[in-house]
């Protein structure tokens, strides 16, 4: 039901701003956490937006698929992408540009396809949050979630699911050993249980 699916959504946002707060203070960046958190409250406000104006429920929640299939179904049945579109709706509510590029681009990939350099610590921090959280929801949940993260010793086996190259890695200053052990913290804080959303 439609009901259904936009609890779905909430609960994929939620996890990413209480993430995205998370990664903030962890990484001990120069991102404050409440503006992490919004960035995550709001990197998906377009997806109701488009589903309303374009009836097209199914595109988000037919199952997980890769983000790169998403941004190309949405742009194949509405010329635009909820990134984009989420982008534009944050800067005309006044959020800052940290804010409004991050959402802009947070399903790019690596670093080098973003100019502006004053977003990129919060790209990252929404980018890891918004993984994390899709592995949650659309991956089956804490226990599937476990073989993505044993093989951070190398790095490369997660780096490639989550499509982040060593290029953004160093240019953000974060080591695979760094992401290793932050992905292995957010495993002790996040939670499922309704009472924490």
């Amino acid at each position: 039901s439609q009901d259904k699916r936009l609890e779905m959504l909430w609960r994929h946002t939620v996890t990413v701003a209480k993430s995205a707060e998370f990664i903030a203070t962890w990484l001990n960046a120069s991102i404050s956490p409440e503006d992490a958190y919004m960035a995550g409250l709001f990197h998906d406000c377009a997806i109701p937006v488009l589903i309303k104006k374009f009836q097209i429920a199914d595109t988000y929640f037919g199952g997980g698929s890769p983000a790169g299939e998403l941004i190309r179904r949405e742009e194949a049945a509405c010329g635009t992408n909820h990134a984009l579109v989420g982008g534009i709706m944050a800067k005309s509510w006044g959020m800052t540009r940290e804010i409004s590029q991050s959402i802009k681009y947070h399903h790019v990939t690596s670093l080098k396809e973003i100019d502006d350099d004053a977003c990129h610590s919060m790209w990252f921090i929404v980018r890891v949050a918004d993984f994390v959280a899709e592995r949650v929801f659309w991956g089956g949940g804490l226990d599937n979630y476990e073989y993505l993260f044993n093989k951070l010793d190398t790095s490369s086996g997660y780096l490639n699911s989550m499509q982040i190259d060593q290029y953004t890695l160093e240019k953000i200053g974060v080591s695979g050993q760094m992401l290793n052990e932050l992905i292995n913290d957010m495993n002790d804080f996040i939670t499922l249980d309704d009472a924490d959303l």
